[in-house]
């Protein structure tokens, strides 16, 4: 079409006279929508409407009816909430396209690709409804292998739950929209990982593989590995409660210390009091000899003076070895008791 003033009018675009009213469609925008997130705006950035929650600026490529597709930036555009409640929520956020980076035109980049919906047609008060997969992914595709299943990963962190009902947490560090591993994220770090099982085990594994916690249901075991040190920190008591303990090559079995002890303290008093004992008789028979040998050496009657003396001297020693025997008796008592000092289920080396 051409106007008088030889103005050429593409065939795809009407024609109005000034100051003719119509609908511009800001408050008639019904159709569902998907578009591209490029923006975040922040509740105390000056460009938030609502200055409480994270709005986003989404690109959208509108076209109605067979009309020319064009595309619109729809500001102030607030994320839905899945439970819409206040005790109850489910807060996260969007990725935008890098705008850093410049895409072929009429192709979209890497930020979040998403549906949304105007409130009652009023095209101020867009709500993203939530997203539509991005086909750039050629990893993430849906195989009849993989069943009833669920999985998900959010910034580096996956999420899968199996047709089995098995669930595997893993992590791999902070991404990029692209899904590349952040320059903050540690590439070591990557593989750590949770575990459970279909016969309801638990397993905890380093991404080094060298340390985990393994519960093991169907075997009724609980094994922990660590492949330098383990530290067991706690404030207050700890209790072991086992049929058994073997530490090491378990070849010697733990002291019991209490019974040990009391049977050391039996045979201890026991002793002491025959030491005295024997102290005594000892301290006689050496004051009896002592005195005979100061008389023995008279003439005639050195012998005589001095009997009384030999006499005392030998009827302590006598007195002594009985004590001598309950002593050794004593030793050997402790020493017949060694099985109870000693655990018959706990061993070391």
């Amino acid at each position: 079409m051409m106007l008088g003033d030889n103005t050429v009018v593409p065939h795809f675009l009407g024609l109005k006279s000034t100051g003719h009213r119509g609908d511009p469609g800001n408050q008639t925008n019904i159709t569902l929508r998907w578009g591209e997130v490029v923006g975040m705006v922040y509740p105390t950035d000056p460009r938030n409407y609502n200055k409480k929650y994270l709005e986003y600026v989404v690109k959208v490529v509108v076209q109605d009816g067979s009309g020319p597709a064009a595309q619109v930036y729809y500001n102030g555009v607030q994320l839905e909430n899945l439970f819409g409640g206040v005790a109850d929520f489910l807060k996260y956020t969007l990725r935008p396209a890098d705008t850093t980076t410049a895409t072929t035109p009429g192709q979209l980049g890497m930020g979040s690709k998403v549906l949304l919906l105007c409130i009652s047609g009023d095209t101020h008060q867009a709500i993203i409804l939530g997203g539509v997969r991005d086909g750039t992914n050629d990893d993430n595709v849906d195989t009849a292998a993989e069943g009833h299943h669920l999985e998900f990963e959010f910034n580096g962190l996956n999420l899968a739950i199996n047709s089995d009902g098995e669930l595997a947490v893993t992590f791999h560090g902070a991404t990029n929209a692209d899904g590349s591993l952040a320059d903050s994220a540690d590439t070591d770090a990557q593989g750590s990982t949770l575990v459970m099982d279909k016969a309801g085990g638990i397993t905890f594994t380093s991404a080094d593989q060298l340390q985990s916690v393994a519960i093991d249901q169907a075997n009724s075991v609980v094994t922990v590995n660590a492949d330098t040190k383990l530290n067991l920190i706690c404030t207050g008591q700890v209790s072991v409660q086992s049929s058994g303990l073997v530490l090491g090559a378990g070849t010697n079995a733990f002291m019991l210390g209490s019974n040990y002890r009391f049977a050391d303290q039996t045979m201890n008093t026991t002793l002491s009091a025959l030491a005295t004992s024997i102290q005594a008789l000892a301290t006689t028979a050496g004051a009896g000899l002592t005195a005979a040998g100061l008389v023995i050496s008279a003439p005639y009657v050195g012998g005589g003076l001095a009997a009384p003396g030999i006499s005392a001297a030998g009827q302590a020693l006598t007195a002594m070895a009985p004590l001598f025997g309950a002593w050794s008796a004593s030793i050997t008592q402790f020493e017949a008791q060694s099985t109870k000092f000693l655990s018959g289920k706990n061993f070391g080396d």
